[in-house]
């Protein structure tokens, strides 16, 4: 099997999220498939940190259309809101779709509410910034990311207050 696996973030072994997806992948390879990573690193790198954030999901579109274009993939392996714009647009439109996954550690829904209660207790501030992305559209890309896969594969057990979140 050919898989995508793609990491809004930089591929650092030795990082939660990084180390766990090339673990995953090199457990792929182990097996006979062929692995193919899309992260930060691929993005241009005078791009700043925030600017990824933003539109990781954007270039994960053009780098799935461009390795569908050049190669058949059977598994499209994402961190949520990677591959939601992918999934909920021109998926529908592509022949022989790859089998879309999604994996997450299910608690950023659970983390926004949790913001929430500590602003509204006097414990933290958020920023003014927060509610026009990680506080909304962030939210809601995670949220659009789960909805269009074949399967999710949640790394907690918080599954059921994830669910009733989203």
């Amino acid at each position: 099997m050919k898989i995508l696996l793609t990491l809004h973030e930089y591929l650092d072994p030795n990082s939660g999220a990084a180390g766990s997806t090339l673990s995953l992948g090199e457990n792929y390879t182990k097996q006979g498939h062929q692995v193919i990573y899309y992260a930060y690193d691929d993005l241009p790198g005078r791009m700043s940190l925030r600017s990824k954030d933003l539109v990781f999901p954007e270039f994960t579109t053009c780098k799935i259309l461009q390795v569908l274009k050049e190669q058949h993939i059977d598994v499209i392996d994402a961190s949520t809101g990677d591959a939601w714009i992918w999934g909920s647009f021109l998926r529908p439109l592509t022949k022989k779709s790859p089998l879309l996954v999604t994996r997450s550690h299910g608690l950023d829904h659970m983390e926004h509410l949790e913001r929430l209660e500590d602003a509204k207790l006097g414990n933290m501030k958020l920023s003014w910034k927060y509610p026009l992305y990680r506080g909304s559209i962030q939210l809601w890309e995670i949220a659009t990311s789960l909805r269009c896969a074949d399967a999710a594969f949640f790394s907690t057990i918080k599954m059921q207050i994830m669910r009733s979140t989203i």
